[in-house]
């Protein structure tokens, strides 16, 4: 007890000094990263409207960067900026915008500008992202997500700007909480933004709601969205808007209000020209038309959307979502020749798509995103500013060997209990790859019953095998992992035998059995969907524990189910039992 009493008035020592060392360096953080932002405004303040050979002349570049020599900040901004600008002006991957966001790295690098790399990280990797390269985006979006950690929130320019980007990136790689967080804190800065700025953020919030099928929520984001769009006078974003909350009402199933939303949607993208926003509603209508049956409507808007998304190189994406519907409406006209020849362009598209960022990519990616963050959390890496603070306090005298001894005892516990969490992380992976590697065999077998039942016995092996993991998890010094995160308790959640695994089951039941269940229901009227599951699995030839597994429920629970069944059948059991084993 007094060793831990010691240890944390070392502790309280450490922070006090740590403290004290900051506190000068604080107001010095707060002047780079305000210097860093006014430096990149005036940039981009002296840029706009200006040709690109403009911008590129020696004696513009000198104007805008040799105002004040105190590093090299003026250079990384302005290389961002041309690359930036020459991204719009070539709309496309291009060497020019490469090769300037390349020197602007570089440089922020070369002269240790953290402060400045990050916003070149985040312009690189949003340049990337932009023209459908995810995989090169996604490295450059990691490097920068982790310097603002190690940074921290505070030292990011132009917030507002920078997190909208990160949000945008991880929610096309389907990870929307991250991409939820990041724009909200967007949002926040988002009081210094123009009306029309503010409601493009608000739009892509409610789109990540969306997709994380918080329908409420989302529709909220995008009803704020429209009146700032309608006060900006911004009627491209307004259609856009409208074109989502059509996405909710077509969820809803309320088809009818949702083909007049993207009506509207259609009037103000094609009034302003917006050729790409008309297609995607032409591509949305397509869907609600054919939700309505109305299959030449759809095939007129598909039609008009491929024209325009032929076009253009980025969105073979989009090409395949209108092939795939193409298909669907020749498989219901029949139309076999329309049929092969949109299965051939199908065939084409899905592996140029799976170069650029298709779904395969985006999967690939999402995984990289999760595994990059682990190790992140593992590798602990000390940012530049806190070598930087621990030199200080170093220099300090005295205290500083205090501060050292209860560092090095600080890291040694938390070195302790890093392995033990790298060691249960690495338990929880191979019992989720198990998992899958099940369900996976099961997806490509034949859908019969004996397949299900080797799926079934299988997962009872691993269930058991979870259990004794859990058990003698809660019996060791890492007890308080699985308190904390219980994500063994997830996974052997997940084996139980869900609706949507029941339903598919029950097939395969009754292709082998047919008539036993509706037969049974009509013999004896008064069993519950509850005895009929526990019926057909005990048909199977399962155990008692093996039952009780896959239900979720004690061995003495099913016990009981049997007796509740013997009681309610009376006199007729034994008819009852015969009916099941014939």
């Amino acid at each position: 007890m007094q060793r831990n009493i010691f240890l944390f008035n070392l502790f309280v020592l450490f922070l006090i000094a740590a403290l004290f060392s900051s506190c000068n360096g604080f107001s010095s953080k707060r002047e780079k990263v305000e210097y860093s932002e006014s430096l990149v405004r005036f940039i981009q303040s002296k840029t706009q409207g200006l040709a690109i050979d403009s911008l590129e002349a020696l004696d513009f570049k000198r104007s805008v960067t040799e105002s004040d020599n105190k590093d090299s900040s003026s250079l990384v901004a302005y290389y961002c900026v041309l690359g930036d600008i020459s991204a719009k002006y070539y709309d496309r991957l291009n060497p020019h915008s490469e090769a300037y966001y390349d020197r602007a790295l570089e440089l922020a690098s070369k002269e240790n500008l953290q402060i400045m790399k990050v916003w070149s990280l985040v312009s690189y990797a949003y340049y990337f992202y932009t023209f459908r390269q995810a995989e090169r985006a996604l490295p450059l979006f990691m490097e920068a997500t982790f310097l603002i950690d190690t940074l921290g929130e505070e030292s990011v320019i132009l917030p507002e700007d920078t997190f909208k980007k990160l949000g945008f990136f991880f929610g096309t790689i389907g990870n929307y909480e991250d991409a939820i967080s990041y724009l909200e804190k967007g949002e926040r800065y988002a009081t210094i933004l123009e009306p029309q700025e503010r409601g493009m953020l608000l739009d892509n919030l409610g789109q990540y709601h969306l997709y994380n099928r918080d329908t409420s929520t989302a529709l909220e984001s995008f009803l704020q969205a429209e009146s700032l769009a309608l006060q900006a006078k911004d009627y491209v974003r307004y259609g856009k808007i409208l074109g989502n909350i059509a996405l909710v009402h077509l969820g809803r199933g309320n088809y009818k209000e949702a083909l007049s939303l993207v009506d509207r949607d259609l009037l103000y993208s094609e009034a302003a020209n917006s050729a790409q926003n008309t297609m995607y509603a032409q591509i949305l209508k397509a869907k609600i038309l054919l939700k309505m049956d109305s299959v030449a409507q759809a095939s007129e808007m598909l039609s008009k959307a491929e024209r325009y998304a032929d076009s253009k190189i980025y969105l073979k994406k989009d090409v395949l979502r209108i092939s795939r519907l193409k298909l669907e409406i020749a498989l219901r006209e029949k139309d076999e020749q329309q049929e092969l020849l949109v299965r051939r362009k199908l065939e084409l598209l899905e592996g140029l798509v799976a170069d650029l960022d298709g779904e395969m990519t985006l999967l690939q990616s999402k995984w990289q995103v999760d595994k990059e963050k682990k190790q992140r959390e593992l590798l602990g890496l000390a940012s530049d500013y806190q070598v930087e603070r621990y030199r200080r306090v170093v220099l300090s005298g005295v205290v500083v060997l205090v501060i050292l001894a209860v560092f090095i005892v600080f890291s040694y516990f938390k070195r302790l209990s890093r392995n033990r969490e790298l060691r249960y992380e690495k338990m929880v992976v191979e019992l989720q790859l198990k998992k899958i590697a099940v369900d996976k065999k099961l997806s490509t077998a034949n859908d019969t019953l004996g397949a299900y039942k080797e799926y079934l016995t299988e997962k009872n092996k691993q269930i058991d095998n979870l259990q004794r993991t859990i058990h003698r998890i809660n019996d060791s010094k890492s007890y308080y992992l699985e308190k904390e995160k219980g994500l063994l308790q997830e996974i052997l959640d997940s084996h139980l035998l869900t609706e949507e695994n029941w339903a598919s089951f029950r097939r395969s039941f009754d292709a082998q059995y047919p008539n036993f269940y509706l037969n049974l229901k009509h013999d004896f009227p008064e069993l519950t969907d509850s005895n009929m599951r526990y019926i057909i699995l005990t048909k199977l030839g399962l155990s008692v524990t093996e039952i009780s597994n896959l239900l979720g429920i004690s061995t003495e629970s099913v016990k009981k189910s049997r007796q509740r069944l013997k009681k309610k059948m009376g006199d007729r059991f034994r008819e009852f039992e015969q009916a099941i084993h014939q």
